[in-house]
């Protein structure tokens, strides 16, 4: 299937805290060049603070193609196998800056064994893998291209990017690029038995996922200056560790008849959570400054966990 739209509002000055409410890109430059706003010369950021070439994700135009497999199993009388398997591909063929390729893998194994009447095992496991890359650019209009000339005669596209995108104004130096890998693992089983008229059930669930960034930045995506470039060097490639998230969860039941109206489910719920984010390795936690000096933290984000729910519920038919 494919999307395609109008031509896409990449920005709208009145929206993004210029300092010009009110006024259209057209009556801004008109006010600046007349030199009627306050300005003394052009802010080359503000009118370069967005490429024109940039596509939202949820906006853009898009190519996407989907397969699925479905195959269903009856290996004996009393065993059901299943597989399905899925693979979604996406690209966004005019987004020079943004998403540029979104992918997805999936794969289920399950199945279905009932050996007597009132006995039911069952199971099932899921793999997925998707991967997203993306591409930005740091650099604004130089003074060369970004004129009160050019934008009197050529309007505000003058300020942005080149036909290319990449050796326009914002040169391809100032480029960089984000890959990120997302792998996930689910796996569950569970067991149910009619034990004359009670029925119990046990259910347990085991999911982990992890998500690697891959950054790759331009001689001049970040400054000039050697100390950024430095810090960039340790961001660069695959440096940041994966971020880990583990959930294991084991469900209890018993449903009781008492009478032909009245039934009790006795339900109990254990669930542990475990969380490694690199976003808030050493962060400090209840640490609450001014804003102005560039601290503002609560807490120190998420961490491992446990919880348990017991429940005790009544069913009564009228």
């Amino acid at each position: 299937d494919t999307k395609r739209g109008s031509d896409y509002l990449y920005r709208t000055f009145g929206d993004l805290g210029t300092g010009l409410p009110g006024m259209s890109p057209a009556e801004q430059i008109a006010a600046i060049t007349a030199g009627t706003v306050g300005y003394a010369a052009l802010n080359a950021n503000l009118f370069s603070r967005y490429s024109y070439y940039f596509r939202k994700y949820d906006q853009a135009d898009r190519d996407q193609g989907i397969f699925n497999v479905r195959l269903n199993i009856q290996a004996r009388e009393d065993l059901d196998l299943g597989l399905v398997l899925q693979t979604r591909a996406q690209k966004y063929p005019d987004s020079i800056y943004g998403v540029d390729t979104d992918n997805q893998n999936s794969m289920t194994l399950d199945f279905n064994y009932q050996p007597s009447t009132g006995t039911n095992l069952y199971g099932y496991y899921s793999f997925q893998k998707s991967s997203k890359s993306m591409n930005l650019n740091s650099g604004i209009a130089g003074a060369a291209s970004c004129t009160l000339a050019t934008l009197a005669s050529n309007g505000y596209a003058a300020c942005s990017d080149g036909t290319t995108g990449l050796n326009g104004v914002r040169p391809d130096t100032s480029k960089w690029s984000m890959n990120s890998d997302d792998q996930s693992n689910l796996l569950g089983l569970g067991f149910q038995k009619n034990m004359g008229s009670f029925q119990i059930g046990v259910d347990y669930t085991y999911s982990s996922s992890a998500t690697s960034v891959d950054y790759k930045f331009g001689s001049a995506a970040i400054s000039a200056t050697p100390a950024n470039q430095a810090a960039a060097a340790l961001l660069a490639g695959t440096a940041l560790p994966s971020m880990t998230f583990v959930q294991q969860t084991l469900n209890f039941n018993v449903l009781v008849p008492v009478s032909k109206k009245l039934s009790v489910r006795l339900y109990d719920r254990v669930e542990l959570g475990s969380v490694t984010d690199w976003h808030y390795d050493g962060v400090v936690k209840n640490a609450v400054g001014a804003y102005d000096s560039g601290t503002l933290l609560l807490d120190s984000g998420p961490t491992s966990y446990r919880a348990n729910v017991i429940g005790f519920l009544l069913n009564y038919k009228l």
